[in-house]
């Protein structure tokens, strides 16, 4: 999850008279807020959002000289930054996000500053820099939306980059106390769950993903939850308990790679309960859908069905089903599997 991109720093605050008024006047030094301002830098936002940027970098400029030493003012000049830095002069971005740290210090700007700092950092695989960046955000700037987003982000960092899940869980939850109502708690809880089975704890997982489907129904978070549980499930010795919801999930994802997997799971349950013909049932449908998603898991499907014929002792057509992994796909993964297998077969037949 790239934490730079198409950035919005206004549209989940709604503007900086909304920051201010929930989250209090007192942190913000030497800046005021100009409903006249706020006008224009939406005006710039929304130039930026349809990627008229040159355009949208003269209405940013319009905004700082306009309006100096408002909170307005500061957000407009963060994104002055953030254009250099797509443009390609990261040097220019880095000064330019300087210069609001120091003149600015507790301005929504500022942490505006410091977190794009972070998110470039991060971009460039600079991950103890990045994390750095987004504690000044959290140290400085306490209950506010900019905290959460920044421990959104640096918690990406933590299990992705360097494996500190507890760490990042923790990050997480502090979204779910800071931002409850953000797009960003749904995706917190999802990936609360994650970093526990990152930990090999597919238990404590589970609880999570029970919290997205009750919380969430209707939304395809609930669907993603709902394929996770059903791994949950699958690992934690309880096949059958999983097939309910792997099979919801295969059939409502929007994200075919979340169906694909469902699928997958899925056969691998009905496998292990001995219902090998609904397996291979399920895999034909992997097999029917040739877009790029499914496609990367024929190979596998492949070799699974000729598995699933091999533990039934039907070895003729477990042999057919292999030798297509070998003749297809010669250089899958999946292949050498598949001859180890054959060799199997061929000693049993």
């Amino acid at each position: 999850m790239g934490s730079l991109g198409r950035v919005r720093p206004t549209c989940l605050l709604l503007s900086c008279t909304l920051a201010l008024a929930l989250f209090g006047a007192s942190r913000v030094l030497a800046v005021t807020d100009n409903p006249q301002a706020q006008a224009a830098l939406d005006n710039a936002q929304a130039t930026w959002d349809r990627e008229e940027n040159d355009k949208a970098l003269q209405l940013f400029e319009g905004v700082v000289n306009d309006f100096p030493d408002t909170e307005q003012g500061t957000m407009a000049l963060a994104m002055v930054g953030l254009w250099w830095k797509e443009a390609g002069d990261k040097a220019k971005a880095l000064e330019t996000w300087n210069s609001i740290v120091w003149q600015y210090p507790g301005s929504v700007g500022n942490a505006e500053a410091w977190a794009l700092m972070g998110g470039t950092a991060e971009q460039d695989g600079d991950y103890p820099n990045a994390v750095a960046y987004w504690r000044r955000v959290v140290t400085n700037f306490p209950g506010t939306w900019q905290e959460a987003r920044a421990r959104f982000w640096r918690a990406g960092v933590q299990c992705r980059a360097r494996e500190r899940y507890q760490e990042a869980i923790a990050d997480y939850e502090r979204v779910l106390v800071v931002a409850p109502d953000d797009p960003m708690a749904v995706q917190s809880k999802l990936l609360i769950g994650a970093n526990y089975l990152w930990l090999h704890e597919p238990g404590t997982a589970l609880g999570c993903y029970d919290r997205v489907v009750s919380e969430h129904a209707g939304t395809q978070e609930a669907v993603e939850a709902l394929y996770y549980r059903g791994y949950c499930k699958a690992v934690t010795a309880d096949p059958a308990g999983a097939v309910g919801d792997l099979t919801e999930a295969a059939r409502t994802a929007s994200d075919p790679g979340i169906a694909v997997r469902a699928l997958h799971v899925l056969a691998n349950c009905q496998a292990r309960l001995g219902r090998y013909d609904e397996a291979r049932a399920t895999l034909q449908e992997v097999l029917a859908d040739s877009s790029p998603a499914f496609r990367l898991f024929h190979p596998s499907t492949l070799y699974f069905i000729g598995h699933t014929y091999f533990a039934q002792g039907r070895y003729a057509e477990a042999e057919q089903w292999l030798r297509r992994v070998l003749t297809e796909y010669p250089g899958d993964i999946c292949a050498p599997d598949a001859q180890e297998l054959l060799g199997r077969v061929a000693g049993r037949r």
